[in-house]
């Protein structure tokens, strides 16, 4: 018996199958064609006309989530799939990487002359090579340094897509320019602190400046480990209210953002750069330009493991001079706060449905006041998650009715515990670890 091919099978010429591709229903064809990757989707649309048509759902939908490295081929695929009226109107969700090129080696190579690590050819690699490894790091370097971008790409972009309604910061960590290879962990935190200022303002005066209307902006919250410096929040402001920013953002739903301590002082405990308010004011001045926020996730991230002297003050603002009055759902992670602090911006969120606190320190003051709020007087609180709560220690809950999961999805032990709303009626119990913070 002859054999078909690809193409008859598809079109309904076979005579080995009863039933072919063109032959089953839509529902059908739709179910087989979600199994397939991109690759594989387009391998099928390959096949002949008829499928190429009917398989259009499963093909425009690889098109709803894009992500840019802001390189100018990146850029120029992205302006087209967005002025596409085929794709731009599928294109919803968009990823701005920050690639970080940790550029530590290459800058001893070129400041010594000489190689870092020798490899495993040994001397007489190291000295048949010196000389053109030198001169590749000089020019990888060049490279780097002329990398420069102009955001009028970024403000074209977000002028054609029309039903973009999400946009998410990142940052990836290169050795090198080696793009190919896995991303690392950075040797430097100032590149990576550097580069994620640089997005954070490129990106948000690009939302501005083309009066984009999302519903959901990831500032570096999906980043484990880095963010956008608090320091560097208030240093772009001005520049942002200049391009009214806050226009852009009345209307925002959902925000999350990762934050860190000021770089490089976060190390350096009696650092007077550490008391600057500057440090402090930022987060409060960007979600004061966010009225409209249903959703909300802060979390600011400890660098190097050090003590963060003076960082309630970022609760402090935010409790004083920010009122999300459509607030539903808040998780605070990592932050430092007093109990006045916390009580007050809990208290002014009169719609809060849930609410997830997780290794929250308070400098001053007590957590039984504010689990007492959430119990007694939260008008709206349906459920309440806490993890690894500080006051002088460390707070241990007595046995709640939900093991709580953490980042990694394994089960906490008593520092832990989910209440929904029948539990939240009965109070939140708690005594102290002999662990300190």
């Amino acid at each position: 018996m002859a054999k078909s091919s690809a193409s008859d099978i598809a079109q309904g010429h076979s005579s080995d199958m009863s039933v072919t591709l063109i032959a089953l229903p839509q529902e059908l064809l739709d179910e087989i064609a979600g199994f397939l990757d991109a690759t594989g989707i387009c391998s099928l649309r390959l096949a002949c006309r008829a499928l190429r048509g009917r398989t259009s759902r499963r093909f425009r939908s690889f098109f709803a989530d894009r992500r840019t490295d802001l390189s100018p081929t990146s850029l120029q695929t992205l302006y087209n799939i967005s002025a596409s009226e085929e794709f731009g109107s599928v294109f919803q969700n968009l990823t701005i990487v920050a690639v970080v090129n940790e550029t530590t080696r290459l800058s001893t190579v070129v400041q010594t002359g000489k190689m870092v690590d020798v490899g495993p050819f040994g001397r007489d690699w190291h000295a048949r090579f010196e000389r053109e490894a030198l001169a590749s790091s000089q020019a990888k370097l060049e490279v780097i340094e002329k990398m420069q971008l102009d955001i009028s790409a970024l403000i074209a972009i977000f002028r054609k897509a029309k039903k973009l309604r999400t946009v998410s910061l990142d940052i990836i960590v290169y050795e090198d320019t080696v793009r190919q290879s896995p991303p690392i962990r950075p040797r430097s935190w100032g590149l990576v602190s550097q580069e994620a200022s640089r997005i954070y303002q490129l990106a948000l005066a690009a939302i501005a400046r083309s009066h984009l209307a999302v519903e959901y902006i990831n500032i570096f919250a999906s980043t484990m480990g880095w963010g956008i410096c608090t320091h560097h929040i208030y240093r772009h402001m001005p520049h942002l209210r200049t391009d009214d920013l806050g226009e852009a953002l009345v209307g925002l739903r959902r925000l999350s953002l990762g934050m860190t301590t000021r770089f490089p002082v976060a190390r350096r405990r009696n650092d007077p750069r550490m008391r600057d308010p500057n440090n402090f004011l930022g987060p409060a001045q960007l979600l004061s330009l966010c009225p409209a926020l249903e959703e909300l996730h802060l979390h600011l991230y400890r660098l190097h493991g050090e003590p963060r002297p003076h960082y309630e003050a970022v609760m402090a603002h935010i409790s004083t001079s920010v009122q999300l009055p459509k607030l539903r759902k808040c998780t605070l992670s990592g932050l430092d706060s007093s109990e006045e602090s916390l009580d007050r911006f809990l208290r002014s969120c009169t719609r809060l449905e849930s609410l997830e606190l997780r290794r929250i320190t308070l400098k001053s003051g007590s957590f039984r006041p504010i689990f007492k709020y959430c119990s007694s007087d939260a008008p709206a609180l349906k459920e309440l998650k806490l993890h690894m709560l500080w006051e002088d220690r460390l707070v241990e809950f007595d046995e709640g009715p939900v093991s709580f999961l953490d980042e990694s999805g394994r089960a906490s032990g008593v520092d832990s515990v989910i209440m929904d709303e029948t539990e939240l009626k009965k109070g939140v119990f708690y005594s102290f670890s002999t662990a300190r913070p």
